[in-house]
């Protein structure tokens, strides 16, 4: 790119030559053909009819999901207001932990009102004056739709969170389950509020998604050393190490000379009298079931296992620290400190054994724990893609509950608040004599594509849907009307998400597009 010096001399050149600049509303027509294209991506998916998309990975993975948050992190995105999008997705998910998809579909919305109103001649910082009105508006109708969340409403937010997520037939199971976890975490916990990450998923691996149920403890994939280690323990006392159980040798690399047959047996049994009051210690400690992050003897092994003392050695820290949270046991760092007062409990320790077409694998369940603070959902079923999306599924689920037992505030799904709060901005907007009432309204626009795509997606006329809609708001105030799971326009009263979710959607998709709609120019050093 070059520039002239205004004295009739030869462009200064400042910019490569392959630089293109656009300005104008070449710019924003730009920004929005990109943004649609990635809201078209994740268009379909939306919704309890939403379909799903198969993503093939550069390392020759696949994937199944409608999982917006899945799809935008899998994506190789070059475009800079796609990846704006991205952005805004991420924080949605990691604000909200679900409604990713709403959001950028109300973001994509909102950049191609704006290139309309562009087209009109409208100044951008109009265009967001007018949007900014809108907001306000639409945060008021959502303050004001809003509701307390009980143990009941709990129940129909995690099962709205859930539909069309791959556990179709067993969304009632489901729903019950996510509740009844983290309110079991809850009950556990003291001032800490319980979060999606208290709950563990594991896989079982038989049956079907029927017979899903909630551990009131934790699950480890790891084998044990023999088969004389005990297989099943009542009423565990669990001890939790972080230190091996074995000889210490030298802490440095060190060679000991040997010069009578005396001394090498001196040397043996100080060795064998170390181990044995390794096995002493743990007997007195009281537990009858020990993990350790580190190696353990053989010999400290066989002895434990005649004891009757159940033993698990290289234990990965992360899931020790798991067995700490749902038992109640203390990690301690050196053997002779440990004492009664650290052991954890739970009413059964089972060892659960599997033969693979590869190899053999084995899992040890901590069941019956008196006060969890971690807890599993066990999921029926093969380990597969169906799987994986019903355990995406079910984080959002957890994420759901939690955030709206964080802020204690939920309201109607369905797309019933989007098309309540376009009423309420255009009636708003009647007041307003200058050229933000066009951005108003087509900021009322955008949200009533919230409900358009879920009955289009349903196999339903959007745009029928949403004269039905708005005639039906018009007439009653206190129905919550939306758009149903087949399609129809009716009460959505059984349908509820979070009320921050969404405000956090609409609020970040206003303040993506409108950063976006501050650019004047695009200047690409790659020329395209």
């Amino acid at each position: 790119m070059a520039a002239s010096n205004g004295s009739g001399r030869a462009p200064v050149a400042i910019t490569p030559n392959s630089t293109r600049v656009t300005s104008g509303v070449d710019v924003h027509q730009k920004l929005m053909t990109a943004a649609l294209a990635l809201g078209n991506i994740l268009r379909g998916t939306f919704g309890p009819r939403g379909l799903d998309k198969m993503m093939y990975k550069t390392n020759g993975t696949t994937a199944v999901t409608n999982d917006g948050a899945k799809i935008i992190s899998e994506l190789l995105v070059k475009h800079p207001a796609a990846k704006a999008f991205v952005s805004l997705g991420q924080s949605q998910e990691s604000a909200c932990g679900d409604g990713v998809t709403g959001c950028i579909l109300l973001a994509a919305e909102l950049m191609r009102e704006s290139s309309r109103l562009l087209r009109k001649g409208l100044h951008p910082l109009i265009i967001i004056e007018g949007w900014s009105k809108a907001l306000d508006v639409a945060l008021q109708t959502i303050e004001s739709s809003s509701n307390k969340v009980n143990k009941d409403t709990l129940v129909k937010v995690a099962a709205t969170s859930l539909v069309g997520k791959g556990a179709e037939g067993a969304v009632g199971l489901f729903s019950g389950l996510v509740v009844e976890a983290i309110s079991l975490v809850s009950n556990s916990l003291n001032d800490e509020e319980a979060k999606a990450e208290h709950v563990m998923m594991a896989i079982a691996d038989r049956g079907t998604l029927a017979d899903s149920r909630l551990i009131d403890g934790i699950i480890i994939q790891k084998r044990t050393a023999n088969e004389k280690v005990p297989r099943s323990i009542d009423n565990a006392a669990i001890a939790l190490l972080s230190c091996p159980l074995e000889f210490e040798g030298p802490s440095r690399d060190s060679e000991i000379e040997v010069t009578s047959p005396e001394q090498l047996s001196a040397f043996i049994e100080a060795g064998q009298n170390q181990l044995e009051k390794i096995v002493e210690l743990v007997q007195q400690s009281g537990c009858n079931a020990i993990l350790t992050t580190s190696a353990c003897d053989p010999q400290v092994l066989h002895k434990l296992s005649e004891d009757g003392i159940f033993i698990l050695a290289d234990v990965d820290a992360a899931e020790i620290s798991n067995v700490a949270k749902a038992t109640g046991a203390k990690i301690v760092d050196l053997l002779r400190d440990l004492t009664e007062t650290d052991l954890g409990t739970c009413r059964k320790l089972r060892v659960e054994r599997r033969e693979g077409a590869e190899s053999i694998e084995e899992r040890i369940i901590f069941s019956g724990c008196d006060s969890p603070k971690m807890v599993t959902l066990e999921i029926g079923g093969a380990n597969g893609i169906a799987s994986e999306e019903v355990i995406r599924g079910l984080h959002d689920s957890l994420k759901a509950i939690t955030l709206a037992m964080r802020t204690s505030s939920i309201i109607n799904g369905g797309g019933h608040i989007h098309c309540q709060a376009a009423l309420d901005i255009r009636s708003s907007a009647e007041g307003i004599a200058g050229r933000e009432r066009l951005a108003m309204e087509s900021f009322a626009r955008a949200l009533e594509a919230i409900p358009f795509t879920l009955a289009t997606n349903a196999g339903k006329d959007g745009l029928d849907a949403i004269l039905e809609l708005r005639a039906g708001l018009r007439k009653t105030e206190n129905e919550p009307f939306g758009i149903m799971s087949n399609g129809h326009v009716g009460s959505v009263e059984e349908v509820w998400i979070p009320a921050a979710s969404l405000e956090s959607a609409i609020l970040g998709a206003f303040e993506t597009t409108s950063s976006l709609l501050r650019v004047d120019q695009v200047i690409s050093a790659r020329g395209d």
